[in-house]
């Protein structure tokens, strides 16, 4: 795993300032990065700031190269990395994306890393079945591959248009709740993911793991959280957010990560030292099917994780995916073209 460097240091160099949580930033913050801020002070981001920055931050600079030729798709957008994401997200992202080459990603990782739905060419269009209207579809409809597994008879599905000449997401926040959300209900959890991601789930509805997702802070399994603006980091500019409803926890295995245990699995699977860890595995851990806790919020300073605000609940079982799966009531396709 390449070693991140510190946002102080990217200050000192000739690199474009990156946007980081809890550092004063050095000037006025540009409006590249002011449309990935919150007006209401809670921000969601650790970085927000051009790729090539990003990727000096996360020593894998010798990706800039494929924002330099223009034979590749990738440019010097600016984008924001969640708090709580595993090292390298930036890059797996724009790997799903189809910006980075399977080739580059097998030297990053030292180890062949092959394309998953991303190779297929529809996976990064929106369904064109889809309107800005919801509307119940099967989910053999939207995804033609997809196994019917546990899901709904139906699931409503719509496209929206990203607000605003910079696509400003607390604009887009505010515009999904009022627009989609508010008519919902309560009880709801959002995932954020890529376009060719959900394709894939749709078939096999199970998280992919391999060596770019093992870092995830709860280890592997499927991600939700409470908090849509989470879901909208994890999304980006051009993902889909998925929106489970009143998921039937009762039968399942449960464990609420809290004080010493989330201490511990987090610093596990984040690759910090753990001292006699076979001792201070969470209880039921070898029979659960969800996991629950707070998103951890990282201290640039220290280097330490801190459970943050807002909680997120994972399944890590076949019995927890289902329960996901079943629970499945809408999903959203953003659009940020103009």
């Amino acid at each position: 795993m390449r070693d991140e460097r510190d946002i102080l240091d990217l200050y000192a160099t000739d690199y474009q300032p990156v946007w980081a949580a809890g550092i004063e930033f050095p000037g006025v913050i540009p409006e590249e990065i002011s449309q990935y801020l919150y007006e209401d002070g809670e921000q969601v981001s650790l970085f927000i700031g051009p790729l090539s920055s990003l990727f000096w931050l996360e020593g894998v600079e010798e990706l800039e190269e494929l924002i330099r030729d223009p034979a590749y798709v990738l440019t010097d957008e600016y984008r924001s990395i969640p708090q709580g994401s595993p090292r390298l997200w930036i890059v797996s992202i724009l790997f799903e994306e189809g910006k980075i080459p399977a080739t580059f990603m097998d030297k990053i990782y030292e180890e062949p890393v092959r394309r998953q739905a991303s190779a297929l060419s529809y996976a990064s269009s929106i369904p064109p079945n889809l309107t800005t209207t919801p509307t119940q579809n099967r989910i053999q409809d939207v995804f033609p591959f997809a196994r019917l597994q546990s899901f709904p008879p139906t699931i409503s599905c719509v496209k929206t248009k990203l607000k605003g000449k910079k696509n400003n997401r607390d604009e887009n926040y505010v515009d999904l709740m009022n627009t989609f959300i508010n008519s919902l209900g309560g009880n709801l959890l959002y995932k954020g993911l890529s376009r060719p991601s959900i394709v894939s789930l749709a078939s096999l509805f199970a998280p992919l793991v391999s060596s770019y997702t093992l870092q995830n802070e709860f280890g592997p399994g499927l991600y939700a959280t409470s908090s849509l603006k989470y879901a909208l980091d994890y999304a980006g500019p051009d993902g889909v957010i998925l929106i489970f409803k009143d998921v039937d926890f009762r039968p399942l295995v449960k464990i609420d990560l809290a004080g010493e245990d989330w201490r511990t699995t987090v610093d596990y699977w984040t690759g910090a030292t753990v001292s006699n860890v076979s001792e201070r595995v969470p209880a039921l851990w070898e029979r659960s099917d969800i996991l629950q806790g707070q998103i951890s919020v990282k201290d640039l300073r220290s280097k330490q994780r801190v459970p943050g605000p807002d909680s997120q609940v994972v399944g890590v079982s076949y019995a927890g995916l289902n329960a996901f799966a079943s629970a499945l009531h809408m999903i959203i396709w953003l659009d940020s073209s103009r």
